[in-house]
């Protein structure tokens, strides 16, 4: 699992994706239909003057289905959040993990309603086409998102008295670095005490 967690982002929404369709069996038709809609857009806006009428109904298909696609992340992250609350055991070795998902759109549905979403993603679609012309990808949307996996420090742990140790050896390297940079050669130069 290291690999998943270090490796690239798409990796983990692909992750992501196969859990979420444990609990929505469409999710995957949604996921590669959005795909399809990105790469439309994306050839459309590879034409100097594209077609503004096919462009806008490829835009409305995209935020449709972003929009469907962020919303079954956030509930299957949601589930996981709960089921690790639920199986928390203070006696386990193991830390426990905070999840989430790093994306606006993800952020933006526990506040707004669907369809607040999708007309904003329209209009950010449609303020960006020079950029996306540019880069040659839409740039903004849920196939940008990451899940975000953080383990938690046990306080009692060894884990948690080695990161500390390694927090206070890293605050000496930085107060040796900048002593190096006000020229004070006593200190730069002298081994951090352990």
């Amino acid at each position: 699992m290291d690999g998943l967690f270090l490796g690239p982002a798409g990796d983990r929404r692909r992750f992501l994706d196969r859990l979420v369709l444990a609990i929505d069996a469409e999710h995957g038709t949604r996921v590669a239909a959005l795909e399809r809609a990105l790469r439309s857009r994306n050839r459309l806006l590879e034409d100097a003057s594209p077609d503004s009428r096919w462009l806008e109904a490829v835009e409305h298909e995209v935020a449709e289905l972003a929009v469907a696609v962020a919303a079954a992340r956030t509930e299957c992250v949601e589930r996981l959040r709960a089921e690790i609350k639920a199986a928390h055991d203070p006696a386990s070795p193991f830390p426990d993990a905070e999840i989430g998902l790093d994306g606006w759109m993800e952020s933006a549905l526990k506040e707004s309603s669907a369809i607040e979403i999708e007309d904003r993603y329209r209009q950010i679609l449609r303020d960006a086409r020079e950029r996306d012309r540019a880069a040659g990808r839409t740039l903004d949307g849920p196939h940008r998102t990451d899940l975000t996996v953080i383990a938690c420090a046990k306080t009692n742990s060894r884990r948690a008295r080695v990161h500390r140790r390694a927090q206070g050896a890293s605050r000496r390297a930085r107060a040796v670095a900048r002593a190096a940079r006000r020229g004070d050669a006593r200190l730069s130069t002298r081994h951090p005490a352990r």
